[in-house]
């Protein structure tokens, strides 16, 4: 467990794209999704992204709008390690503006092109979401071109988009990734709505796409099992990784301090209102792992942390979550996570002062390390 571990995920890198004019310089990081080129994005990057007023809320950092010529530009992230790279990549341009939210928050009517790479991996309603946000922000007439796999359901999905808009074509292929132009045709814009549900004895409500969104998670449950939430009481907390704030909420009306941090947008607003739902004092930040905690320190860690990207394991965001959770415990301090099983975090826990299994099931473990 070390410092550059953090150091090294929190860098910002420097690349250059071909299609973008003059081959102008943009930024990456690990924990940007497809760090370090999602093929989705790269695919919109290279298409006709003529008009005057683009939306890019492809989820890339900004690269399809750094790629447009357009006189207005407008970047929409979720991701705060998206917006760290967009901050970067347009330091230096003008007539950029470069937001966090999700595509349905565009002003309506303001854009003649959005560019979308709508997660899949997330479930349709976030899909659904995100097409009905592009088509909100569309002027009558106006186009959003959409970035997805054959495997995520691309097909599908572009059924829904048709209907919705009016007319669709597929305007390129690469590696089964499909292009596709929707024009809008039809005025009717759905409504997006937030997932209600139930979990852990708590009423509770999700915006599309946030991890989990609609269910307890299986691993987040074992958690819940496994620990004493009443040993928080009057301790500082932090909850790495919120998601809709389950845990944050549990330790809050447990009678702890509670931090919680996310690199969802999404995923804070929801947490923000299930605290408020039971009038719990919980401080949600968007937040990349630990960006915006300003050198704060906390007796207890817990998290649940995320290791795909898609279908793959990928482990620079654990890592980062790890050395993070050393950084931020006072001396004695603990770390509560859970975690797949086959997941080798207990070599990630040999700088800890010790660590021991509380628990392990053919699923899961829970593990708890001390500073």
């Amino acid at each position: 467990m070390t410092t550059e571990t953090l150091a090294r995920y929190h860098r910002l890198e420097t690349k250059r794209l071909g299609s973008v004019p003059g081959g102008a310089g943009y930024a990456v990081k690990r924990g940007l999704r497809g760090y370090p080129l999602h093929p989705g994005v790269a695919l919109l990057a290279k298409a006709d992204l003529s008009a005057e007023r683009v939306l890019d809320a492809s989820g890339g950092g900004g690269l399809v709008a750094l790629a447009a010529g357009a006189e207005q530009k407008v970047v929409l992230e979720t991701s705060k390690a998206a917006l760290r790279c967009a901050a970067w990549t347009f330091a230096d341009v003008p007539g950029t503006e470069i937001s966090a939210g999700a595509p349905w928050d565009a002003p309506p009517g303001g854009a003649d092109l959005v560019a979308l790479a709508p997660p899949t991996d997330r479930g349709s309603a976030r899909v659904r979401a995100e097409l009905a946000g592009a088509h909100a922000a569309l002027r009558p007439g106006g186009a959003a071109l959409i970035a997805m796999h054959k495997d995520g359901g691309a097909k599908r999905y572009e059924r829904l988009a048709a209907e919705l808009f009016g007319h669709l074509e597929v305007i390129a292929k690469d590696g089964g990734w499909r292009l596709v132009r929707a024009r809008k045709l039809n005025a009717k814009t759905p409504v997006v709505e937030k997932i209600a549900f139930g979990a852990a004895d708590l009423t509770l409500s999700a915006d599309p796409g946030v991890f989990a969104a609609g269910k307890l998670d299986p691993g987040t449950a074992r958690l819940l099992e496994v620990v004493q939430f009443g040993a928080f009481a009057g301790r500082r907390l932090l909850d790495m990784g919120c998601g809709y704030g389950l845990l944050a909420l549990k330790a809050s009306l447990a009678g702890a301090a509670v931090t919680a941090v996310d690199d969802d947008l999404l995923a804070v607003r929801s947490t923000h209102r299930n605290a408020e739902r039971y009038g719990a004092d919980v401080r949600a930040l968007h937040s990349d792992v630990d960006s915006e905690l300003q050198g704060e320190l906390f007796d207890v860690v817990l998290m649940n942390p995320p290791f795909h990207v898609g279908k793959q394991v990928v482990m620079d965001v654990p890592g980062a979550f790890l050395a993070a959770a050393y950084e931020r415990l006072t001396p004695g301090g603990t770390l509560l996570l859970v975690a797949n099983r086959a997941l080798p975090y207990e070599r990630e826990l040999a700088g800890f002062a010790s660590w021991e299994t509380l628990h392990s099931d053919a699923q899961f473990k829970v593990l708890r390390a001390t500073r």
